[in-house]
């Protein structure tokens, strides 16, 4: 929601990673290394709601002792709020005050943030280093596959020929060759489908 707020989208599971999220969820240290290396300056700190209404805002808050919601503006009479488990919500200033523990992070973009490319940039390029370790078996793959390919659509061809020229035509040697011909595409197309299935299991 903070990175929405500056116009970047960033990768959840990457998130999570930084933050070093645990099955108890984030610590406020977890989270404000996660943030600080997305491209934020951050400071933790304690405050009060009036305090807090001073600051430059979006802010993170601690929120009911396990969670984390992003507080966008404070009026005189309302908080607006972000909640990634809800979504953007309006509490009134005693809603905010009961669930809010009184920690929250301080956020300042910095030109890190401006020069980072968003999540959807990071996905593809996560995408790439996972298949670069493996190149060279996926152009494996995909010469088996279009071998297989090829063998099926010569194997029509040959059976035409063998029910022109041998059977039609009573012609027994040319019967044994385009036999013999069929039986080799069959044991070759077999070869390469196992090829590719063994290929496809160890990337």
């Amino acid at each position: 929601m903070v990175g929405r707020y500056w116009g970047k989208e960033f990768n959840i599971n990457r998130l999570r990673e930084l933050a070093y999220v645990s099955r108890d969820g984030a610590t406020l240290k977890g989270l404000t290394n996660a943030i600080e290396q997305l491209g934020f300056n951050c400071r933790p700190v304690r405050a009060s709601l009036t305090k807090l209404g001073h600051q430059k805002l979006p802010a993170i808050a601690h929120w009911q002792g396990n969670h984390y919601i992003v507080v966008f503006e404070i009026t005189s009479q309302h908080v607006i709020v972000g909640d990634p488990a809800i979504g953007q919500r309006k509490l009134s200033h005693v809603e905010f005050e009961r669930g809010w523990t009184g920690y929250c992070l301080l956020l300042e973009p910095t030109l890190a943030l401006k020069e980072r490319k968003d999540g959807k940039s990071t996905d593809l390029l996560q995408l790439f280093q996972l298949i670069a370790p493996h190149k060279v078996v996926i152009g494996e793959i995909f010469v088996a596959s279009l071998v297989l390919q090829i063998f099926g659509l010569v194997s029509p061809i040959l059976t035409q020929l063998i029910l022109d020229r041998a059977v039609i035509h009573k012609s027994s040697s040319s019967l044994v060759t385009f036999s013999i011909g069929l039986l080799i595409f069959g044991f070759l197309q077999i070869a390469m489908s196992s090829l590719r299935q063994y290929l496809m299991a160890i990337t």
